[in-house]
This record gives C-alpha cells, sequence and structure tokens, in this order.
C-alpha cells in the first residue's frame, strides 16, 4: 500500500453493521490494521465480544452509533436489510458511504431512498466466511454517486482480491448462471445420493474426496436458500438445469460421451 492510500484510511472509521457474523468478520480482520473500525450490532454485549476476540482498538457500539463513521457496511440476511439500511440511512453524515454485502440485489436496492447526502455502493463477495480476500472476486454495483468507488475498488485490489464493476440487473443474472444453477445441483446431488441409501462402506475415494467440499458448502445452507428464493432468475436456472438433465439422460453413450469432452473443452477444464 502507498502512503497515500495508508493516510486516507488511516484517518477515517468504518462501522459494520453485522460484525459479529461471519463475513462482518472477515471484514473486521481484513481491515482493523488498515482503518478504524467499529463493530456495530443490536446486541451490544455480543459485538464487545467478538471485538474483543478479534483485536485491539476495534470499537463496539449499537446500530445508532454509526452516525459519525466515514463508511457503514451492512452485512446481515437479506430479510433484514432494507430495515436495517432505512435505519442508518437517516443517521448517516454528509459525504459518507453505504455498503450493503447482500448476495441477491433485486428487490430491495431500487426500494431504498437514499438521500443526496451520502452514497451508496452495493458489494457482493464472490466467498464464504472461511476465506477471505485474497485471490477471490468481488463484484461492486454503484448505485448512488460515484465519489467513493475508485477508493473502494483500490482498498479490495490491495487486499488481493479481483474487483469487478456492473450493474444491479447484471449482477442477479450472472449470479443466477453460477451460484443458483451450482447449488441447486449439489442440493440435487445430495438429495439423490440420499434417497439411494448407499451405506458409507462403499464410498469411493473419489466421492470421499468430494464429501468436505459439500459440507464446506453447505455450512452457509441459510445463504443458499436466501438466493434460491430471492434471485428473480433463479427458477429459470433450476428449469434449465431439469431440461438439460432430461435430455442428457436420453442420449446413448458415444453422444453424452461427445458432450462432456466437449463440455470440458470449453470450460478450460
Amino acid at each position: 500500500m502507498n502512503s497515500s492510500f495508508e493516510t486516507f484510511f488511516k484517518q477515517l472509521k468504518i462501522s459494520i453493521i453485522g460484525g459479529t457474523g461471519g463475513m462482518g468478520r472477515i471484514f473486521v480482520r481484513s481491515l482493523k490494521d488498515i482503518t478504524n473500525v467499529m463493530i456495530c450490532s443490536r446486541d451490544l454485549k455480543k459485538a464487545k465480544s467478538v471485538a474483543k476476540q478479534i483485536g485491539e482498538n476495534i470499537e463496539s457500539g449499537l446500530l445508532e452509533d454509526c452516525y459519525n463513521s466515514d463508511i457503514v457496511v451492512v452485512s446481515v440476511p437479506l430479510e433484514n436489510i432494507i430495515e436495517i439500511c432505512s435505519r442508518v440511512i437517516k443517521i448517516m453524515k454528509k459525504g459518507s458511504l453505504l455498503i450493503d454485502l447482500s448476495s441477491v440485489k433485486s428487490g430491495f436496492i431500487n426500494k431504498l431512498e437514499i438521500p443526496d447526502s451520502i452514497e451508496y455502493l452495493s458489494a457482493h463477495f464472490l466467498f464464504g466466511p472461511q476465506g477471505d480476500f485474497s485471490g477471490e472476486n468481488i463484484i461492486l454495483i454503484p448505485v448512488k454517486g460515484k465519489q467513493w468507488i475508485p477508493k473502494i475498488k483500490y482498498l479490495f485490489e490491495k487486499l488481493g482480491s479481483n474487483v469487478f464493476i456492473i450493474s444491479n440487473s447484471e449482477h442477479d443474472i450472472k449470479m443466477s448462471k453460477i451460484q443458483s444453477l451450482f447449488h441447486f445441483t449439489i442440493l440435487c446431488m445430495v438429495i439423490a445420493m440420499a434417497k439411494s441409501n448407499i451405506e458409507p462402506n462403499f464410498y469411493t475415494r473419489s466421492f470421499k474426496m468430494m464429501i468436505p467440499n459439500i459440507k464446506n458448502l453447505l455450512i452457509n445452507l441459510d445463504v443458499i436458500f436466501e438466493i434460491q428464493k430471492n434471485n428473480p432468475f433463479s427458477q429459470k436456472q433450476r428449469k434449465f438445469f431439469a431440461e438439460l438433465v432430461n435430455e442428457i439422460s436420453n442420449l446413448d453413450h458415444k453422444e453424452f460421451e461427445k458432450l462432456v469432452r466437449k463440455s470440458l473443452e470449453n470450460l478450460k477444464i
């Protein structure tokens, strides 16, 4: 990080609402040595406990204590995001930035009445609470204002992330093709394997190697269900998958092998 960057962020205060949760903690751990961080929560006791666990010089407070922060990050479940954002935008100071970390953007971004005095940037971290910023992809969606965008992009890039800026509508379409579809296929496989009643004694090595990856994914099962439910393009992808499986199941072996090899080539796997 260059000196101007360090100086700029050292002077800032960033409040993370939901900083006691998995994604919020990643943010706190990554930023605590770069800027001034405060964990905000409805449960002050829990906020203080998490702040103490993560490290020194981390403030804690209630939601209302974010009023003097330069950046307010909202990392809460989608069902609560409109309520929380609507509360904090009323008290945020002039020139500050609101960032949400929701996995689905449709249905709430346009419902928020952001005052002209602040900017709003919606973000999506394409990794779970078990990871960190290094080598991961982040999507930024400018909603209101442009002054903060280059600064936030630079921040995430310096933390080691690949940052992409797209529109709200682009986000949910693209995410339905990777998150909704991918999660749905995994869940279908889990259901199929369970219904098959295969005994663990007969698990192959490759299947046993896959189990930890499935478990790691399903740690975030509530988020996966949230995406399936709230992304307006999820149903289209589920229908696409069901129709594709039906089509593939009727191929002869030669056609099936040809399709698989061509698909692997296209995916560069």
